[in-house]
């Protein structure tokens, strides 16, 4: 094999050895380690390899120093190329940011460069001495700082929150969230939802078949069939809420996740797999958390994990006994965890189901013993929890990312994690904090703290338990999260409105004057809430 003066290349050991096996052994010993003129060479002699920065060929010996001091930019001046190719060179650049938002920001008219420095500005702006801020903050949902799952109009305004400490770390967090939503929200105006609340999930996943919703970036105007409400955000909030509950509760012979509370894993079903189900549920949380800050709460934290990372490896790690679902296979692991004795063993390896569920777990050709048991529990509890649920939380995982990269984002920003994936405890608020949020106007008059006084009396001692404290706030808000601010209104005296109106748009609720004592009062507001608490008939 004939060498070149500056060595072989593996181009040239292919071409000679062909389909050969080759073993190259250095035998540095020979070596002639004086320093080559690379200069000197001529083409011939030396291998070149093309720099893509500068488009020259270089000799491979003096390459990486030529990279080190290649100055020319990857997007010459002089060259030609169409928007798309730019664009494509940006995603790849930005593999975070969604094509629609580099056209924007590319959109024809600019060069490239100019395009790469305002996204790096914008991005410095953004991270600007908050490199790690949103890693290291944690704002557990429901504590009373929910500023990103209520927002109102009232305090919306970053300068109420102070620049140092836990405040400034929420006002990042919300400048951080918005700029994401801000760069993605790029449509304007809203896409028309008909639903019916009756079949609000066959509803729902219709709409996306059809393709009536196709760019979940666009705001939904939800109006409910037969019903008065009009979409100022309220009727969206509650369409967002139910429709994610019907995900978790199931809806007629419809049932996407199952499992124990907050531990909840997608159920395995190849027919809802192949009407693309899963991808269009993933969709719909991605549009609920977008334009309402309405996460899918309950959900495993392993499946949390797999979802964000993509990573079966990292998932499998949380996975819990009690992450199982099917009492069939809890009860079998329970067997296997406490087997001991031979006999045992010979009991359990003699049962056909026992068996199958270990040949689909990938424990074949081996019996159940004192050594294998362990190995066992973890196979069946891995393939029961994850992997034999995978494709669902491919395609579940698919349709939450795939317009604006919400999994990414959230996967790097993970303080966002528990407002995506809110535990059931978050949901919990006392009559206490509820009445602390309540606000009234300025200057009462007599009739209207009386008014007043009865709602707050009607807190204190009518919402006893969580279901009344969630229907209360379903009636006023829309929503199950504590808004900052429950805006408390009053008709004009001599109006005719004998029943409390909610405004689920902007939190607020409307008392009538004409009570006649605090059980007439509490009589009427039980009436309203019964009927009222779900849906927008008026009074």
């Amino acid at each position: 094999l004939l060498a070149l003066s500056s060595g072989y290349t593996v181009l040239q050991i292919k071409e000679e050895a062909k389909t050969s096996l080759v073993y190259v052994i250095p035998l540095n010993s020979d070596l002639d380690k004086t320093p080559l003129d690379v200069n000197n060479f001529q083409n011939h002699d030396v291998q070149l390899v093309k720099c893509h920065t500068c488009q020259k060929e270089v000799p491979l010996i003096s390459f990486q120093n030529h990279k080190s001091n290649c100055k020319t930019t990857e997007f010459e001046e002089n060259k030609e190329e169409s928007v798309a190719d730019t664009i494509q060179k940006l995603q790849i650049l930005f593999p975070q940011h969604d094509k629609e938002y580099l056209n924007t920001v590319f959109s024809g008219s600019i060069h490239i460069n100019e395009a790469v420095e305002k996204i790096l500005k914008e991005m410095n702006n953004l991270e600007h001495g908050n490199k790690n801020l949103l890693e290291e903050t944690d704002i557990p949902g429901g504590s009373g700082n929910n500023d990103l799952v209520e927002s109102d109009s009232s305090n919306s305004d970053h300068d109420s929150l102070p620049d140092s400490g836990v405040g400034k770390k929420i006002k990042d967090q919300k400048l951080k969230w918005e700029s994401f939503k801000r760069r993605r929200n790029l449509k304007k105006g809203h896409v028309l939802v008909k639903i019916n609340r009756d079949t609000i999930l066959l509803s729902t996943m219709t709409l996306f078949k059809r393709g009536d919703i196709k760019n979940i970036s666009i705001p939904p105007e939800v109006k409910f069939q037969n019903e008065d409400g009009i979409d100022a955000t309220g009727p969206r909030k509650e369409y967002f809420f139910h429709t994610i509950k019907s995900f978790l509760s199931g809806e007629k012979n419809i049932v996407l996740f199952e499992g124990r509370e907050d531990r909840k894993v997608p159920v395995h079903d190849t027919d809802l797999l192949a009407s693309d189900f899963f991808y269009y549920a993933g969709k719909f949380v991605a549009m609920a958390f977008f334009h309402g800050e309405i996460g899918i709460w309950s959900i495993s934290p392993c499946i949390q994990e797999y979802i964000l990372s993509g990573s079966k490896t990292a998932a499998i790690a949380l996975v819990e006994a009690k992450d199982v679902a099917d009492l069939e296979t809890q009860s079998i692991l329970e067997s296997i965890k406490k087997a001991c004795t031979e006999e045992d063993f010979a009991d359990l390896n003699g049962e056909d189901g026992i068996l199958s569920l270990l040949n689909a777990a990938g424990f074949v050709n081996k019996m159940l013993g004192i050594k294998t048991k362990d190995q066992a529990y973890q196979e069946i509890l891995f393939y029961e929890v994850i992997t034999k649920r995978r494709e669902e939380l491919d395609d579940f995982r698919r349709g939450m990312n795939e317009d604006f990269q919400l999994v990414n984002f959230v996967y790097k920003n993970r303080s966002l994690q528990s407002k995506l994936f809110p535990k059931l405890k978050d949901f919990c608020f006392s009559k206490e904090q509820i009445i602390n949020c309540l606000s009234t106007p300025p200057n009462l008059t007599e009739k209207q703290i009386t008014a007043f006084n009865y709602l707050k009396k009607f807190l204190e001692e009518d919402l006893n338990n969580d279901d009344l404290v969630k229907k209360f706030l379903l009636f006023v808000t829309g929503y199950i999260i504590l808004p900052a601010k429950i805006n408390v209104k009053f008709f004009t005296e001599g109006r005719k409105k004998y029943y409390p109106d909610p405004d689920t748009c902007f939190n607020s609720l409307t008392l009538p004057l004409d009570y006649e004592d605090l059980k007439d009062f509490k009589k009427r507001m039980d009436t309203v809430l019964d009927v009222q608490a779900s849906g927008y008939g008026r009074w």
